[in-house]
């Protein structure tokens, strides 16, 4: 009988070493898992995260249990959850990217909004060294999202608020928006609202594929962009 599921497991990075690796490929191996998403490697758009610290003992690590059988994949958060993860080697809070920020102008912190190219491209020199490590899968934490976060609606920073003035083609007033485009039936501003979330998305995602495809272009292979995505 084909066995049509495969039994994944997740590992924190901090709990796993070169020392103990094969105690856990044995509890593994016990209970007949296939693959291994290997989690919490920090914030990868900064120099703080085991990523750029222990660079050499996670090559090793993925190396060793793809040796023994394993499928690997390595778990990343995206932009932030807006607030700081316990299971993350999160930075201070001192953030030098611009935040997600929601229709009524509230935001916080740990919420990196993806139209700042600063972010990006620090964001695509993480992912680098992931696929570096040569996993067989790259996997996204759910914080890959404009919306369901601590603020109400969004994302409307400045970075947003430009863009989504070029789409529709108006300077509406800030506070007039949050009418305009969650009431009434089908209309030009929820439209524009609704393909500015689109873009920035699916550009990020294009950025993180190309910048993975430089390494291994076999790393997250089964994912498919195109613009029919929304």
């Amino acid at each position: 009988m084909i066995n049509l599921y495969k039994i994944s497991v997740s590992i924190s990075f901090d709990s796993v070493t070169v020392e103990n690796m094969y105690e856990y490929i044995n509890m593994l191996k016990d209970c007949k898992a296939d693959r291994v998403f290997f989690c919490g490697p920090g914030e990868i758009h900064t120099k703080n995260c085991l990523l750029y610290k222990k660079y050499e003992q996670l090559a090793e690590i993925i190396n060793t249990f793809k040796i023994e059988g394993f499928e690997t994949g390595v778990w990343v958060s995206s932009f932030g959850h807006g607030v700081a993860l316990m299971t993350e080697n999160v930075s201070d809070g001192k953030n030098e990217y611009v935040q997600m920020e929601g229709i009524r102008g509230d935001k916080g912190v740990y919420a990196n909004c993806p139209l700042d190219e600063n972010f990006t491209d620090a964001y695509m020199q993480g992912i680098t060294k992931v696929a570096m490590l040569n996993p067989d899968f790259i996997m996204l934490d759910d914080d890959f999202r404009i919306n369901t976060r601590k603020y109400f609606f969004g994302c409307f920073c400045k970075l947003h608020l430009k863009r989504y003035y070029e789409i529709v083609g108006e300077e509406t007033p800030r506070e007039e928006l949050e009418k305009l485009i969650l009431t009434g039936g089908k209309n030009k501003y929820r439209d524009a609202y609704l393909q500015l979330a689109r873009e920035a998305l699916i550009t990020f995602a294009k950025k993180l594929r190309n910048a993975v495809d430089k390494i291994n272009p076999y790393i997250l292979r089964s994912v498919h962009l195109d613009e029919r995505v929304s």
